[in-house]
This record gives structure tokens, sequence and C-alpha cells, in this order.
């Protein structure tokens, strides 16, 4: 993996941004700051002299830049987050006003309007169908409301000091996170469950604070079957990797904070991975997969972001610095290889659990396509290309699959590395 600074957009009047969302699926980002600062940005690619598109690398252009007035000049926008289904951006003050963004004729309007006056909003999440809204108050006050702006349910969750909320993907728990190192599990009526089972803290000395719980939410592609998609993170630098609530087997993780930094570690997800940044005297942007492994370390310009979002497809960052945003591209390591006058190349699209692989042949620009699952290795050589994938319903199996430059499979070959193991000890 590849991440690199690409992009720098300053804020007017140098003002402090808090907070950081971009919409998965419509490009829309919005950031708030101090003195009521609410904005929506949006950054396109810039079309070439016959028309065409670069990708990644190619230059991008604002082509919207509107100021939402709606929050107090007097207060902070501290939480902002997208209804990516219904395309509604709700956004939250230090004062605990909360107001409804909805676009309408290419203009971000005021749909709802809602401030409860007594504490402020930690934290905001709509459920993967953006039909709910789950809505955390710093005094341990629930809110639960419908898209139309309808009350669901509510309740006060007695002495504690509320985190962060999160859905799980198929919106029957509701996780809230204890500032004190806990998290709670909730059924979407409102109702108690357990708490998760925290391991990852065994051995940790002194105080210790959770910053985060990420959970997820298959929006913007599947995750793979069994892999990790919840992330419970802590001030000291220790988090855990689960694949449900009730996961008693997650990945512990020490991502080497140093200890006593607190609410610095916030992680966000992507279709098959996360990152999460580091605030300290220098910025850091951690990247990990679902298995817990690094992949790269970015050192961000000046102090800390203070926010860090995601775009949809997972091959852009935006980190808000300051009076700044900051774009980051990514480039992952592709399987791919070269035979025979063609290239031969897989991706992931995010609506689909298989990879997808294609023969594109160099000499007349012919792509042959095909899915195929649990893709593990890509390698060519001379006039054929060889596949290596896991058989999908027998885990330790494997497949070697031979192909010419259309992609047609000409031989194939399991093999049981369980089996295999047990042959080389036998000799």
């Amino acid at each position: 993996m590849l991440v690199y600074l690409s992009k720098k957009i300053a804020i007017p009047n140098d003002v402090p941004l808090r907070c950081v969302a971009w919409h998965g699926t419509r490009g829309y980002i919005a950031c708030g700051g101090v003195d009521g600062m609410l904005k929506v940005l949006k950054l396109e690619p810039q079309e070439d002299a016959e028309g065409q598109l670069k990708g990644l690398a190619a230059p991008t252009a604002l082509t919207m830049n509107q100021t939402l007035e709606g929050h107090d000049v007097g207060s902070s926008v501290q939480v902002v987050t997208w209804n990516e289904t219904h395309h509604r951006l709700t956004s939250s003050d230090s004062n605990g006003h909360i107001v409804v963004w909805v676009l309408y004729k290419g203009v971000w309007y005021e749909e709802m309007i809602n401030n409860r006056n007594r504490s402020t909003v930690r934290d905001m999440q709509w459920n993967r169908d953006g039909q709910k809204v789950c809505i955390a108050y710093e005094d341990g006050a629930v809110i639960v409301g419908s898209v139309d702006g309808n009350r669901i349910w509510g309740k006060d969750i007695k002495g504690v000091q509320l985190v962060q909320v999160a859905w799980s993907p198929d919106s029957k728990v509701i996780l809230f996170g204890i500032g004190i190192g806990e998290v709670h599990i909730y059924d979407s009526h409102g109702s108690y469950n357990s708490k998760v089972n925290i391991q990852c803290l065994a051995g940790a000395t002194g105080a210790v604070k959770l910053t985060s719980v990420e959970w997820y939410s298959g929006i913007n592609g599947y995750a793979a079957p069994n892999c990790a998609s919840l992330v419970v993170v802590f001030d000291n630098g220790r988090a855990q990797l689960m694949k449900n609530e009730l996961d008693e087997s997650p990945i512990q993780m020490d991502v080497g904070y140093d200890p006593g930094i607190s609410g610095e570690v916030e992680p966000h997800w992507v279709t098959d991975g996360f990152a999460g940044r580091q605030q300290k005297d220098v910025s850091v942007i951690q990247f990990y997969n679902t298995l817990g492994e690094h992949l790269h370390t970015l050192k961000g310009p000046g102090k800390a972001p203070l926010s860090v979002a995601w775009e949809g497809n997972g091959l852009r960052l935006a980190l808000g610095v300051a009076q700044y945003i900051y774009f980051a591209n990514i480039r992952h390591n592709y399987k791919w290889g070269y035979f025979s006058g063609t290239v031969v190349y897989t991706f992931r699209k995010p609506e689909k659990l298989e990879h997808c692989l294609v023969f594109w042949s160099t000499t007349d620009g012919e792509k042959h396509a095909k899915a195929v699952k649990n893709l593990l290795h890509v390698t060519a050589c001379r006039d054929l290309a060889l596949l290596a994938a896991e058989v999908d319903d027998n885990p330790g199996e494997y497949v070697l699959l031979l192909c010419n430059a259309l992609g047609t499979p000409l031989e194939s070959k399991y093999i049981n590395m369980g089996e295999l193991l047990t042959q080389q000890r036998a000799i």
C-alpha cells in the first residue's frame, strides 16, 4: 500500500476545524468548525481535452462550496454524519443544537431542527438503511429517531458518560461506548443485553479511557465472511478487532501509542480495513487490514488531525488539520501479472464479495472478465497465468487454475494443505 498527500483546501477566515465526514456514494464532504462554521464541499476530477477522466491521479476541482448557516456563532460544530441512503446531512454543535439538512435543486437547506439545551451531543449515527438515527448525549441521554423526524424511543443511561454509538450492520444491535472503558450492548428497542468482552486491556496499568467504537456497516461494500468488522480502541493504544459484539476470540492489538494520550485514537472503516489517527505533536495515520496487520504509516502535515474521513471507494482520505482539509490518495497492492501480450489483474467491487479478474490484451485492447472467490495469488509466465484460491466450502483446501490469455481455465488442481503437511511430517 502507498499513501501520499495530494491536495490541500484552506477554510476561509482561518476557522479551525472540528470534524469532517465524506458521503460514501455521492462524494459530498461536510466539515464543521468553531463559530458555528459548517460547509459542504464536493471534489470532482477534471476531464482531459478528449473528455476522458484520468482516474485517481487526475486533477480535481471544487464543484460545490456551500456554507450552511444554522448553528450559533458562539458554538462549535463538533459532529457531522451522513445518511447515505436518503442523502441527508446531520450536524450538531457544542450547545446541543442538531440540524438535519437536505439537498434541493443543488442547494442544501434546513429540513429539521432539534435543541435539547441540556447536554452536548457526543455522537450520532444513522443505521445502514438510513431509517433510524441514534443520538448519544454526554450526560447519558439517548434518543432514537426516524428519518422523517419522529421520536421512536429515548432513555437515560444513568451515571455514565457516553463516548460513542455504533449500529450493527443488520440494525438489530446498538453499542454504546462508555468513557470508563466499557461497551454496553442494547437491542434496537433500547433494552440492555450485556457488555462487550474487553480482552485487549489485560495487563494494562493506570487509568484507561475508551476513545472509539466503530462498526463497519457494509454500506460501501460487503465485508468478507468471518472477517473482523468491529473495532474497539482505548487511549493507551490497546485495541481489539471483533467479528461481532459477542466474539470471544478478538484480535488484540497494541498500536504503540504513548500511554496517557487521552481521546486521541480514532478508527475509520472502509471495505477491507481501517485507518486510525494518533494525535500527538506530529499527525500520524496508521492503516490496518481486518486481520490487525499494519499496512502503512502516513505522517501528516502539522499537528494531529482532529478528524479523518474515508472516500466511499476507499481510495482517498480527507484529514481535518487546523484550518485546512488535506487529501491523501491511496494506492493498494493489486494482484497482477503479464504474459503473452496480456495483462491479468484483479480488483474488488464494493457490491461484490468475489474478486473481479480481468485479462486485458495490450495489442487490441480486448478484455475478458471473470469473478473468482477467495483469490489469493496471481502469477503469469510465457503463455499461461496461474491463479490460487481457497475453496469456499472447505477451509484448508486450495485450488490452482491454469488459464490462457482469454481467461479460460485449461487445467485445475486441488490441494489440501492439512493432508500435505501430514505427508511431509511422515516423510
